[in-house]
């Protein structure tokens, strides 16, 4: 993956897990952030920034002007989360937002590990959750899509189960799942679905030397 861009057909298998964020200090798409923006024009501005993936948009302030860029517009974007306390990199890729159709636009998606023939993405989408088994007040929560790309241009995807995640990686579904038992991971963690395209990448160059 070029700085700026990614220069491959990319195969997307995502997963929508169980595991619900609350955020403390709002959520990453409500607080401005300092970052830097590389536009399809060349242009690098820099500046505080906010995103929406749901409106499918980057909102930049420069100075005392405030500009709205589609991902039709941006190549990529960069932050440091304040909340996380990390660098966080979002890139601008072809997608069909519907699995049975061919038509795609640029979206925004997170880069969580880059890697090959796999690489890891992720989006975020918010919803409302009742606290408490009796009712009561609701919460909003975040939830994370991730993705799974590699360099074939296919499209799949799979349920929120463990089933799924082996699916996912059925060339070496076996190992897969030895792998993921012997270390108790779960598929609902950003951390261990890491390690798991980790290793599934490693075979993937054992077995192509």
């Amino acid at each position: 993956m070029k700085a700026g861009s990614i220069t491959y057909p990319l195969l997307t298998v995502f997963f929508v897990f169980n595991a619900l964020i609350l955020k403390g200090q709002g959520f990453a798409e409500e607080r401005w952030h300092k970052g830097a923006a590389v536009l399809t024009n060349g242009d690098t501005l820099r500046g505080a920034l906010k995103y929406s993936i749901k409106d499918a948009a980057l909102r930049l302030k420069t100075s005392n002007t405030v500009q709205t860029y589609s991902p039709k517009k941006v190549i990529f974007f960069v932050f440091f989360d304040t909340y996380y306390r990390y660098n966080r990199q979002f890139y601008s890729i072809p997608y069909a937002v519907r699995p049975s159709s061919n038509y795609k636009v640029p979206s925004f998606f997170e880069l969580i590990r880059k890697g090959s023939p796999l690489t890891l993405l992720s989006r975020q989408t918010t919803f409302m959750q009742r606290m408490g088994q009796l009712g009561g007040a609701y919460r909003r929560v975040e939830q994370d899509v991730f993705y799974l790309l590699d360099n074939k241009g296919r499209i799949t995807r799979i349920k929120a189960s463990r089933r799924g995640v082996y699916k996912a990686f059925s060339n070496y579904e076996k190992a897969i799942k030895n792998y993921i038992k012997t270390n108790q991971l779960q598929h609902s963690s950003r951390i261990d679905l890491i390690k798991i395209v980790d290793y599934y990448n490693s075979l993937s160059k054992r077995n192509d030397r």
